[in-house]
Formats: C-alpha cells, sequence, structure tokens
C-alpha cells in the first residue's frame, strides 16, 4: 500500500517549512511528500528554489490551494474574505480536499511538525492505523476540555446522523493519517465544504480532525 507525506502551509510559516524539508531529508526513508501553499497566488518558483535541495531522495509536489466550488452563497462569503481566521478555515478545508486528488492514504503534517530520528511512514500503513494513532474515551475529551472545540463532536453528530457518540475517538494531534478511502466514499466532494465549515453557523468552531474522527468513528472504536 503506497502512502504520502502531506503539509498545507502558507507564507507565514516559510522558516518552519524549511526546517521540516531539513528533517525529512535527513530522517525519513524516500516517499512522496505534497505541499500545498494556501495563498491566492502563491510563488511556486520561490518555493522550489529554497526546497528542492531537500528532496534529492524524496518526491516534492508543490501545487497551489485546491479550488472548491461552495454551493452555499454564505459559505463563499465566508472563504473569500482573506484574513488570518479565515485562511486557517480555508487550510482545515485543503487537508481533507486531498483524499479527492490522490488515490492513497496520506500522513499530515503540520507546518512545525519535524523528524527528529530515522523512521519512515510504514510506521503508519497499518491498516488499523487511524488519524493520530491515539485513542481516548470521547466522554472525557468532550467533559474535560473547556473550549470551543467540545461542541463540534455533537454538532457533527447531529450533520452525520450518528446516533450515539461513540465511546473512543482519535484525537486532533499532528501527524494525522487520512484513510483516503474511508473520506471519500462517505463524503461526497461537493458536500465536503458544507459539513466542515457548518459549526460556524452554530456558534462554534470548525475541526477537519473533529469532524473526519466521527465520520470514521466506527473503524477507530
Amino acid at each position: 500500500m503506497n502512502m504520502y507525506l502531506a503539509t498545507v502551509t502558507c507564507n507565514r510559516d516559510f522558516q518552519q517549512l524549511l526546517l521540516q524539508a531539513e528533517s525529512i531529508q535527513k530522517f525519513l526513508q524516500p516517499c512522496k511528500h505534497v505541499i500545498i501553499i494556501n495563498e491566492i497566488e502563491p510563488d511556486l518558483d520561490f518555493y522550489h528554489k529554497w526546497l528542492d535541495r531537500f528532496y534529492t531522495n524524496h518526491e516534492l509536489i508543490l501545487r497551489p490551494r485546491i479550488p472548491y466550488n461552495y454551493p452555499v452563497e454564505g459559505f463563499r462569503k465566508i472563504i473569500s474574505n482573506e484574513s488570518s481566521a479565515i485562511g486557517w478555515r480555508n487550510q482545515q478545508l485543503q487537508k481533507l480536499l486531498l483524499a479527492y486528488e490522490y488515490e492513497e492514504d496520506y500522513l499530515l503534517l503540520d507546518s512545525k511538525n519535524f523528524f527528529i530520528k530515522p523512521t519512515s511512514l510504514s510506521y503508519y500503513m497499518h491498516p488499523d492505523f487511524y488519524g493520530s494513532g491515539i485513542v481516548k474515551l470521547l466522554g472525557y475529551n468532550y467533559e474535560g476540555r473547556k473550549d470551543n472545540y467540545n461542541a463540534n463532536y455533537k454538532i457533527y453528530q447531529k450533520l452525520l446522523n450518528i446516533e450515539t457518540l461513540p465511546e473512543h475517538i482519535t484525537t486532533i494531534n499532528t501527524p494525522y493519517k487520512i484513510h483516503r478511502d474511508l473520506l471519500v466514499n462517505r463524503m461526497p466532494r461537493e458536500s465536503l465544504g458544507n459539513y466542515l465549515f457548518a459549526p460556524n453557523f452554530y456558534d462554534s468552531v470548525p475541526s477537519e480532525f473533529t469532524f473526519y474522527a466521527l465520520l470514521i468513528a466506527d473503524h477507530a472504536d
């Protein structure tokens, strides 16, 4: 089974991305690394100039933001605002849209994730490895944390028609594995943005990992 590495980044995180690329060269066995530059008109030549030197043994794919059509007018207005908060929400969507672009599973990194010892993606390739690979009691995660993400569980539960919240769920940490087929087969591409950003209309904060974790909760439980 093939698997690739993925990072969704922006100009602000350029220095961290360079450190990540250097750590990949030093410690990660050869693989494909897809990097999305989450800007309106990213200068891909600039990124190639600085990053190509680190990818002599790895395959680097640099690409601009994946286009997405929002059928709901409210979503189009929200995402067209290029404030830092909206850029972050767009980044959440880009992480999941990758599943509809490539046919392999992938491991998501934050720009601030670095490898510090020799490893390979084979560690994450086991078919029973889900999300961050850590499972917590949802009851503890929901009741014990006092932040905006707690409400997401019940919001996404209702939207996804999940009768009962699962006892266990993967945590929202990176590196984070996405099972491509589970996501694509359960959520049509054209509906993805509406579901992901729905908490915006319930006075809550969207979370790509909370959404995905509940979508596949029957596998991770």
